[in-house]
């Protein structure tokens, strides 16, 4: 007797909705020293990890998004429209964008080369619940790591500020 057994597309639209639900997300910012002498960026593989954690960003945009050629948000050549909850369940949305600004010198301003989403980060006691950014020290666990960016060096200055933005594809 034959029998088949596969996740369908349920599980991957309820797992992108959970992560915006739950709302714990926050964007990862690490890797200070370079790569090697040439700065050859690694490429990114199902075992890497973040290194040398500067600090973690909480998200400034948590959605669901859907392609749509008319969308608002672009991303490698494809652009995308945010949706509801209830659309998203809908549309079998699978897809979760999730944008951070590092912010002048709100964030340290340091050289980085990785980024990262991180889920489920507990901070420590003494930081508050609407602080922005947090460091290592400030951490008890930063939970899951969801997806890593392993990239060339940005080098960030007072006066300036960066997007770093993820679609998450479940």
């Amino acid at each position: 007797m034959a029998s088949f057994t596969s996740d369908v597309k349920g599980l991957r639209t309820f797992e992108a909705i959970q992560l915006v639900k739950n709302g714990s997300v926050w964007i990862g910012v690490g890797k200070e020293q370079p790569w090697d002498a040439a700065e050859t960026v690694p490429p990114v593989s199902y075992q890497s990890a973040m290194v040398e954690t500067i600090g973690y960003k909480r998200s400034d945009q948590l959605t669901l998004v859907v392609p749509d050629s008319a969308g608002t948000i672009e991303q490698m050549n494809q652009n995308w429209r945010t949706v509801s909850i209830e659309e998203g369940k809908s549309l079998d949305a699978r897809w979760v964008y999730v944008q951070g600004w590092l912010s002048y010198d709100e964030f340290a301003l340091k050289t980085f080369r990785q980024t990262g989403v991180w889920a489920g980060l507990q901070p420590k006691d003494h930081v508050l619940p609407n602080q922005q950014v947090v460091y290592p020290a400030d951490v008890v666990d930063p939970g899951y790591l969801l997806v890593l960016n392993n990239r060339s060096p940005i080098t960030r200055e007072a006066n300036q500020k960066e997007s770093i933005d993820f679609i998450i594809e479940f």
